[in-house]
């Protein structure tokens, strides 16, 4: 009888573990999710100085802002739409579209701005400069500790005996945040100096 008993009571603090587990690691990569989430946010909050400093220079350049600002609000709706739904693929595949012409519009806009000394020279558009390069590692770093997180949860989820009350408890897999364009893949070369 406490044999019996002793073996419930084993099984039910095994399958807690398990559960428990599966529930940190989820909850290790809404995190990691949401750490990308501020950095992108930082970047956001940036470009508006960023043009609104370029344009004492660039006046005659306000395609290339205005795609920078465009660029900005697409990535922006769709972050909004993806913190909604973390685990949504197709929702992580269009925002990696978006940050795609955001970094696009970025590079141009770059590309033009070394034509303008002054505009290399401000003090104000170095600053920004700057910070927007050390937000680029940031979402770098950031984006490949989601991928790590999502990748133990993943792997948590198909291993034996998890895989049976990953099922149960309807656990899905969370999607990685891949590059699918191989251009992206290539860092610009853009030199203010």
């Amino acid at each position: 009888m406490y044999i019996a008993l002793g073996v419930i009571v084993t099984g039910l603090l095994v399958l807690v573990g398990i559960y428990n587990s599966m529930v940190s690691k989820r909850n290790g990569v809404k995190s990691g999710f949401a750490n990308i989430d501020v950095e992108l946010k930082r970047r956001f909050d940036l470009i508006p100085n960023l043009v609104e400093t370029a344009k004492r220079y660039m006046g005659h350049e306000s395609s290339t802002l205005t795609a920078v600002v465009s660029a900005r609000s697409d990535a922006m709706s769709t972050l909004a739409a993806l913190r909604q739904q973390p685990f949504d693929e197709k929702l992580l595949s269009k925002l990696g579209d978006a940050e795609q012409r955001l970094s696009q519009s970025l590079f141009s806009f770059k590309a033009i701005a070394e034509s303008y000394p002054q505009l290399k020279a401000d003090g104000t558009m170095l600053k920004l400069m700057g910070e927007l390069a050390d937000t680029e590692n940031r979402i770098a770093f950031s984006r490949q500790n989601y991928n790590d997180l999502v990748m133990s949860y993943n792997t948590s989820l198909e291993v034996f005996p998890n895989v049976f009350f990953a099922k149960v408890f309807n656990f899905s897999s969370a999607p990685s945040w891949v590059i699918e364009k191989a251009e992206e893949r290539e860092a610009p070369k853009v030199s203010f100096g």
